[in-house]
């Protein structure tokens, strides 16, 4: 009868939450306290000891080695207890007062030898527990054990009074230990919410990647009163790597890679087998044993960290410390909670790393703008202050010494105001063009133009340039499909900026290929460096800084390729052979059909 009593104990076991620990509430404190008083010493050593083994063995399934300390620590109980209650009993009878007290002191020293051994070895392990933790949780145990042994008093005064009352006791026993089950529920239920709570206040810190993976193992580790805890982590653009952080028990992090497809392999169990993440030496898939063994992990539990594609990283907890030496279907429920916060704070933590970028990026582009606009600002002062003094100063000269001027002086002063303030009109209506431009309000105006007509209009106008009177031109006939005034003002900023910047050899030529009409513009000045030759085309940017030549406003070249994609065409620039060419492509006029076309933003 002891024997299936304390096999019953092993299996019916309720687990009482004790501030930070969870002592096992079991029929053996019962069923001592009944096999003191009623049993032979050699009967309840052989009934316990055949009843516990069975319970371990079919039940727990332990290994031997933890299996043979087990039974070793039920004997010593078991004798120690038998010993101290047969010397205090004396002549005394067991349902008296002296009965009483000698299973009190019998109850207490079996609880002294096992929880003492137990307590002991846990501190071993867990070297951060301070003395004070350990006495505490002796204590809790103790007294969970002592009150189990109260009961037993009890049952055995029912059964020495009346052994009818076994029969009584028999049903009632079942209810308590459903009532008690029930407690020990509820408050794990309530220590786990203060669990999730304290990891969810703890890791929401600011805090970086790696601090917030060490601070998660930790919490993991205390919270599920485990010896390990680890995550692998899937590494973000690495096809071949994941990395593996452990904490041990004294607070040491270690860090490793870890072959990234048997890391996936692992992924792979873990969502084929969704209730068999709760391993042990003989529980649980043999390659989740085998792969957590490796980090010396003895039983364990483990849950998927997942992300927006899949799984980013596996966390686990290993070799349960304290009374209750094995985790449960709780405790992994409790890790699966702690992976989804995990997994929510590295989704935060990885937005607010974005947002930051995004902010710097934003600033630095905020910062690029008002320099540009101070460079812009001051291009655009003193490209206009140099014709508008000249226009100015030789207007105040006409007004004032009109009638003392000779004819060729006066024409001389005339035609440098033509000249100076055709220059400014040219940069205002560039400056119109990309603003007009960039809000859709562009009209284009296309029709067949006569390009040799056109490029030899647009030379003459630009006559008073310095260099200007050695451009060489090789222009065929033909016509394209163009807006004119925009044609003009394109070839305009060409050859400006060949003048300015390029060599002095300039020449113009024309060439038919494709069904388009390519006019090139090419001089033999050093180029353009490749890593500039597409900033020249944005608004207000220069490559050129030459000593000698003022600073244009950097618009030029960008109104001129948009001018000639609105009109169905293109504008790039190549170096080759030791030459510059800007080479604009229009389509060839097929028809005479005149259309208008409005700039899109």
């Amino acid at each position: 009868m002891l024997a299936i009593g304390f096999l019953l104990s092993g299996v019916f076991v309720v687990h009482l939450p004790v501030r930070k620990d969870a002592h096992s509430l079991s029929l053996s404190e019962v069923l001592m306290v009944l096999g003191l008083a009623l049993a032979t010493p050699a009967g309840l050593i052989v009934g316990r000891l055949g009843g516990s083994a069975t319970a371990l063995v079919l039940h727990r399934r332990q290994r031997p080695t933890k299996l043979a300390f087990n039974l070793a620590l039920a004997y010593l109980e078991t004798t120690a207890a038998i010993a101290a209650y047969r010397r205090l009993l004396g002549g005394a009878t067991p349902a008296g007062p002296g009965g009483w007290w000698a299973t009190f002191a019998a109850v207490g020293i079996a609880v002294v030898v096992g929880l003492g051994m137990v307590t002991w070895v846990i501190a071993l392990h867990d070297r951060r527990r301070s003395l004070q933790e350990v006495l505490r949780s002796l204590a809790a145990g103790g007294a969970v054990s002592l009150g189990a042994g109260l009961i037993g008093l009890v049952y055995l005064l029912l059964v020495w009074a009346d052994p009818r009352n076994g029969i009584i006791l028999t049903v009632l026993t079942p209810l308590v230990y459903g009532a008690v089950a029930a407690f020990s529920g509820l408050a794990k239920q309530h220590r786990d919410l203060q669990a999730v709570y304290d990891f969810a206040r703890e890791i929401h810190r600011p805090l970086m990647v790696e601090e917030m993976v060490t601070t998660t193992l930790d919490q993991v580790r205390r919270l599920l009163r485990a010896e390990l805890a680890d995550v692998v982590m899937f590494r973000e653009g690495s096809a071949d790597i994941a990395d593996r952080t452990s904490i041990g028990s004294d607070g040491t992090v270690r860090n490793a890679e870890l072959d990234k497809s048997d890391a996936r392999d692992l992924a792979r169990l873990l969502l084929a087998n969704p209730v068999e993440r709760v391993f042990s030496p003989a529980r649980g898939p043999e390659r989740l044993r085998v792969h957590y063994a490796r980090v010396g992990f003895d039983n364990g539990i483990v849950a998927p960290v997942s992300g927006p594609g899949g799984i980013t990283a596996i966390l686990a907890a290993g070799n349960r410390l304290g009374p209750v030496q094995t985790f449960d279907r709780d405790d992994l429920r409790l890790l699966e909670v702690l992976a989804k916060q995990f997994s929510d704070t590295m989704a935060r933590g990885r937005l607010v790393r974005l947002l930051q970028e995004e902010a710097a990026e934003r600033e630095r582009q905020a910062a690029n703008l008002i320099r540009s606009k101070d460079e812009f600002l001051a291009s655009v002062s003193h490209e206009l202050r140099t014709p508008l003094t000249a226009v100015h100063a030789g207007a105040e000269l006409l007004r004032e010494q009109l009638h003392q001027l000779e004819q060729s002086e006066v024409v001389e002063l005339v035609e440098c105001v033509a000249r100076e303030s055709g220059e400014m009109a040219d940069i205002i209506e560039d400056l119109l063009v990309a603003a007009r431009a960039d809000i859709g309000n562009l009209t284009i105006k296309m029709q067949r133009i006569d390009l040799q007509a056109e490029i030899e209009g647009t030379l003459a106008s630009v006559r008073n340039l310095v260099g200007a009177q050695h451009i060489r031109t090789r222009l065929r006939a033909g016509t394209a499909q163009a807006d004119p005034l925009r044609f003009r003002q394109i070839m305009r900023n060409l050859l400006t900026n060949a003048l300015r910047y390029g060599g002095t050899d300039i020449e113009i030529y024309t060439e038919h290929r494709d069904g388009q009409w390519a006019v090139i513009v090419s001089d033999d000045g050093p180029g353009i460096p490749r890593e500039s030759r597409e900033a020249i085309f944005v608004s207000y940017q220069r490559a050129h800084q030459v000593k000698g030549v003022t600073g244009s406003v950097g618009l030029g070249l960008t109104v001129a390729r948009r001018l000639a994609e609105l009109m169905g065409g293109s504008l790039g620039y190549r170096h080759q052979l030791g030459r510059s060419s800007f080479e604009l492509r229009l389509n060839a006029a097929s028809t005479s059909t005149s259309r208008h076309l409005r700039a899109v933003s």
